[in-house]
């Protein structure tokens, strides 16, 4: 009863808090960025809450649990991500603070059909995300209050869409910081009493199968963990991380956000690591989609229990609610307004982004039951964002000049070789079609953009 009270308390609490966050809102600004006064801390917490989410947490353990410590060596790919793009790809992002989407970003580059295409390629990709992590939450719900998965997805989009789509990013931002400390608190204290209870660090060892120790020998394993990594490890920059990057005062607080964002989330995937493995120590017959939750509901008494399980719920419905808010955006502010060519309202356009916060909600649930796990999914939803916008936009950030052919050649060779990879080739390999179908849009972008610079070139000397 306790527990259900706790976990009751802070669901009612994130809706309270979102919900009171949003009464100000009166424009599309304010609910996609704010105002750009959030500081460090702030910019920290929601950054690694929005990064920290159901694939990253529950499909890592999940898969460690069934597969080995293979999946922790491939979750470090997350921490490199963030530190790359804080690294290398934010210089130029102050000439783009009138922007308060990648969308606005891509029209200012390569102008609106780019825009709309990047609106499009971002909703399909952000409804796809929040599936993982309503997918996550199903599973966590399900398991502790015995209801089936469906509902469980239901209860955990319900709650995700209400404050989202009232309160927009400002409550988006507020959520993160509580659901931040939550997660920072209660999955490593899980670890610590698994840890104890299971005899420390040696004899978790001895009670884990060797298999679960082994690392991949075959060519076509390996090739398969490589471009699982890749596909953590390149810096995505997709509608949720752009967002945090126009979010932000200045260049300076940006890269320190990415920077530390990066070292809090590199022990953390160690700590999930450990959890996968104590839960194999401890239950070893459990179903991989709910080991964690098993072994919390085995391991802590009332009350810790109850807080562990808002640690759950908090790690997914941090990051569902920030895709969730993206979303929208990118299908008001990027598709529909270009493409009708109507100067919105302020509060029309701010209604149609809260009816569209609805709709994509009701997507998340369909590719939540549509897959068999979260990590399933996460790789899935990368799909619609890589092959199309990552490297034309990378060109943007980095400060270079390509012309639209560039990008419609990219995205057109892009998404012609996922098509290919993901129907005739993945079943046959068992290669994620990711990393080939990036390639084939660098590759197209990149032949475009340097035809372009000999040609003028050319002309120039004649």
């Amino acid at each position: 009863m306790i527990d259900n009270l706790i976990v009751l308390s802070y669901l009612v609490f994130v809706l309270w808090l979102g919900f009171y966050k949003g009464r100000s809102i009166k424009n599309m600004r304010e609910f996609s960025v704010a105002e750009r006064k959030y500081s460090l801390l702030v910019m920290v917490a929601t950054v690694t809450a929005t990064f920290v989410g159901g694939g990253s947490t529950l499909g890592i353990m999940s898969s460690v649990f069934s597969t080995g410590l293979i999946y922790v060596l491939v979750s470090f790919g997350n921490p490199l991500s963030h530190f790359l793009v804080g690294q290398f790809l934010v210089d130029k992002i102050g000439n783009f603070s009138d922007c308060i989407s990648v969308g606005d970003i891509m029209k200012k580059a390569y102008g609106k059909n780019a825009q709309i295409i990047t609106g499009i390629c971002g909703a399909l990709h952000g409804a796809a995300a929040v599936g993982c992590q309503v997918n996550a939450i199903g599973f966590i719900v399900h398991y502790f209050f015995n209801v089936p998965v469906w509902v469980g997805v239901l209860i955990g989009a319900g709650a995700v869409i209400l404050y989202s789509s009232f309160g927009g990013i400002k409550a988006v931002t507020s959520t993160d910081l509580l659901q931040f400390a939550v997660l920072i608190i209660a999955i490593p204290m899980v670890c610590n009493i698994g840890l104890n209870l299971v005899g420390g660090y040696q004899a978790l060892f001895a009670k884990i199968p060797e298999n679960l120790f082994k690392m991949p020998d075959t060519p076509s394993t390996i090739t398969n963990y490589v471009f699982i990594f890749l596909a953590l490890a390149i810096p995505f920059i997709d509608p949720p991380a752009t967002q945090r990057l126009l979010m932000a005062k200045d260049v300076s607080q940006i890269k320190a956000t990415m920077r530390i964002s990066a070292a809090i989330e590199t022990p953390f995937f160690v700590v999930v690591g450990l959890l996968g493995l104590i839960a194999v120590a401890i239950n070893p017959g459990s179903d991989p989609n709910v080991a964690f939750p098993h072994l919390v509901n085995t391991i802590l008494p009332a009350g810790l229990r109850g807080l562990a399980i808002a640690g759950l719920l908090s790690v997914v419905m941090s990051t569902a609610d920030s895709y969730l808010n993206a979303a929208a955006i990118c299908v008001v502010h990027d598709t529909v307004k270009p493409m009708l060519r109507i100067s919105f309202t302020d509060k029309t356009e701010l209604r149609l982004a809260k009816l569209v916060t609805f709709i994509l909600g009701v997507m998340a649930c369909f590719f939540a039951v549509s897959f068999k796990n979260t990590i399933s999914i996460m790789l899935f939803c990368l799909n619609f964002w890589g092959p199309t916008i990552v490297l034309p936009l990378y060109a943007v950030l980095l400060g270079l000049n390509p012309s639209r052919r560039c990008f419609y050649v990219g995205s057109i060779s892009g998404v012609v070789v996922f098509l290919f990879w993901y129907f005739l080739i993945e079943p046959q390999v068992g290669v994620e079609s990711l990393i080939p179908s990036m390639l084939a849009n660098g590759i197209g972008f990149l032949i475009t953009y340097n035809l372009e610079r000999v040609r003028k070139q050319q002309v120039v000397y004649t």
